[in-house]
């Protein structure tokens, strides 16, 4: 060996370097990969680009990710030279809610920055996350599907008819749901024709049962697709000054909204026309214990349509039933501050539950955000507009702004009193943060 000293330290040379690179490699697909299943997950954009910065850090890789909701643009700054840093953007199609993976992904983020799984383990595990299927089948999604539209029926003012109705109109939603997971082409449509049959259903056929809301039927049977919960996110993005997220998302939103509330509007003008008999009267509410349960069925059903594990259903159910005591509480004072305690309330059973369970806050966030029902509201202010009752459509439409200012006000408030957990495990989807690529010399 003493008398090849010099090709023996070239080819050590040669060695470490490719080891060295193969592990910026790993890091830099861990960092890449980890960003495209958050935003998968339904992960919000603030929360992408700062779990990718993170995980990048504690590799010491220079890689990171700007996040937008149509697109992820992937950045790698490591070489010194300008010309050879590189970006690719990877379009992205917005998607539901998985809170199960995204529990499992910040399982993985924490144990990567706390040093207890090494790269190439983490980026095996992360491939398995992202390769397993649904965690919850066709049967139970259609059936949680219309748990939660009669447990929303009887939570927005209506009682038993319009539960029953909701249930009945969800099935046809759900129906279309599984229809567009495999065809894209109805996938475009889910939200038009299913308002639509939902208000032809409802008008049509639920005076048949006696007194009852047509109206709160059909909202209740679209609450899953009605996008209150996104207009909050886009409210929170706009407010951490990620500017082209959060107008992105808006635009969704309304997009969303406008469907919905056309389709409406035209099925119940055909319900109308088609109906087996008249509404006879205002519905009629159940007792305050009936609304209690119907608080529980919904959380149920929220573990299930967000593909959460059912070990994390007493967190959803949580979530819904702190949701309805905050607005219980607040009602005494006024409509937006019922909303806001209601929020408040929320948010700060999420950061406890990421600080001193290590579970994700949104796990409570998601589904008591969607019971303060900005997204009923917003859809009947546009199904008002779309039958000429300006009027009303306004009234209801700015009422929705200001319930969805009010939930990010209650969230934002919750965060400055109880911060997210930094660091390993955080999963800080409601409070705001910025992140970026670390700059190279």
């Amino acid at each position: 060996m003493a008398r090849y000293p010099g090709y023996i330290n070239r080819h050590m040379a040669r060695t470490s370097s490719s080891i060295r690179q193969r592990g910026e490699r790993t890091a830099r697909d861990l960092a890449w990969e980890l960003a495209i299943e958050l935003h998968r997950s339904g992960a919000p954009s603030h929360r992408i680009e700062a779990a990718a910065a993170d995980v990048a850090a504690s590799l010491d890789c220079d890689v990171g990710v700007l996040a937008e909701p149509t697109a992820l643009t992937l950045l790698d700054t490591s070489s010194p030279d300008s010309r050879g840093r590189t970006a690719q953007v990877v379009p992205m199609s917005p998607h539901g809610f998985d809170l199960g993976r995204l529990a499992e992904l910040e399982k993985l983020i924490a144990q990567v920055e706390s040093g207890a799984m090494k790269p190439g383990k983490a980026l095996a595990e992360l491939r398995g996350i992202a390769a397993a299927g649904p965690r919850h089948g066709t049967v139970s999604r259609v059936v949680a599907h219309s748990a939660v539209a009669a447990s929303a029926g009887v939570l927005i003012g209506g009682g038993w008819r319009e539960a029953v109705g909701a249930a009945g109109c969800a099935l046809i939603v759900a129906a279309l749901g599984e229809a567009a997971a495999r065809r894209p082409e109805v996938g475009r449509l889910q939200g038009l024709l299913g308002a639509l049959l939902s208000g032809l259903v409802a008008w049509a056929l639920l005076p048949l049962l006696g007194p009852a809301s047509p109206l709160v039927a059909a909202v209740a049977a679209l609450i899953v697709l009605v996008p209150g919960y996104t207009l909050t996110v886009a409210l929170e993005e706009i407010a951490a000054s990620q500017l082209a997220s959060g107008t992105s998302r808006m635009a969704g939103a309304l997009g969303s909204f406008l469907s919905l509330g056309f389709g409406l509007a035209v099925g119940a003008e055909l319900g109308q026309r088609w109906a087996l008999a008249p509404v006879t009267g205002p519905p009629l509410r159940l007792a305050p214990e009936l609304e209690l349960l119907a608080v529980v069925v919904g959380g149920l059903g929220f573990t299930v349509l967000f593909q959460a594990r059912w070990r994390d259903a007493l967190s959803m159910v949580g979530g819904s039933a702190l949701a309805m005591v905050g607005t219980t509480f607040g009602a005494g004072l006024s409509p937006r501050l019922a909303v806001f305690a209601g929020a408040l309330l929320v948010g700060l059973a999420g950061h406890l539950a990421q600080r001193w369970r290590r579970r994700p806050a949104a796990l409570i966030h998601v589904p008591g955000v969607i019971l303060l029902v900005p997204g009923s509201m917003g859809l009947r202010g546009v199904a008002a507009f779309s039958a000429s009752d300006v009027l009303t459509g306004v009234e209801t439409v700015f009422g929705c702004a200001m319930v969805a200012i009010s939930i990010v006000a209650g969230l934002s408030v919750s965060a400055a009193v109880l911060p997210p957990r930094r660091g390993p495990g955080s999963d800080d989807v409601t409070g705001p943060r910025m992140a970026s690529p670390r700059a190279t010399p």
